[in-house]
């Protein structure tokens, strides 16, 4: 019997299925990995989805302030308040004379206690000029939350005066209004900021029992001259 000597077109062919059977494996456990990862980022929540596309949106451009600003607003939206500090003074540093990044800036720093720089950026949100009415609205809204945060009634009273001016039809204005108002122990006028209510919101339960609530404190302060 002629010895061949080993059939290396065989070895080869062995060999080269053992490669493509390897990288068919590594491709499997790369492609898992992939996928797993995927699912750990996906986002699970509306508010982390706005995160996640913020993001992409700061890192194609990072010197961008609108987008600086908007994820800002995602960060404040789901409750990454120190995140959105951060993201709204970077906005800022960006473009000073934009009004978005010192009102998130404002409302991030009132949910991390800090009513007084919370109050100074929320003012310098309302100094620009460039907005739409409903943005103002919007405003004076969170300055009055911020301004009673800080136990500063009268403040937030007239912060609600300054949203009224801009939608004058809003129930939901005129009862926090009336709420505060009726803090500062001026029946009366929370009676009728009560009724405002009722002028666009027929059926405000809660309006209808503080009116019933108030009016015999309103008569007493009247029949005694303490009215406010």
């Amino acid at each position: 019997m002629i010895n061949r000597g080993p059939n290396w077109a065989a070895i080869l062919r062995g060999a080269i299925v053992l490669v493509t059977i390897a990288i068919v494996f590594v491709g499997i456990l790369v492609v898992r990995a992939a996928l797993q990862a995927s699912a750990n980022r996906t986002a699970r929540t509306e508010a982390e989805r706005a995160v996640l596309v913020a993001e992409e949106a700061v890192k194609s451009d990072p010197n961008d302030a609108r987008a600086r600003a908007n994820l800002a607003a995602a960060y404040l939206a789901a409750g990454r308040y120190s995140d959105a500090s951060k993201q709204a003074e970077y906005a800022i540093r960006l473009n000073p004379d934009e009004g978005t990044g010192y009102l998130v800036a404002g409302i991030a720093a009132r949910e991390l206690g800090r009513y007084e720089e919370a109050i100074n950026f929320m003012k310098r949100a309302l100094e620009d000029q460039s907005k739409t009415a409903d943005w103002y609205m919007k405003a004076y809204a969170e300055l009055a939350r911020t301004y009673e945060k800080a136990n500063r009634l009268k403040e937030a009273k007239k912060a609600l005066d300054g949203a009224l001016g801009y939608f004058p039809e809003g129930a939901d204005l005129y009862y926090e209004r009336a709420r505060i108002t009726e803090k500062l122990k001026d029946y009366k006028n929370a009676i009728l900021d009560y009724q405002a209510v009722l002028t666009f919101d027929p059926t405000n339960e809660a309006a209808k029992e503080a009116i019933k609530r108030l009016k015999p404190l309103a008569e007493q302060q009247e029949s005694t001259g303490t009215e406010k």
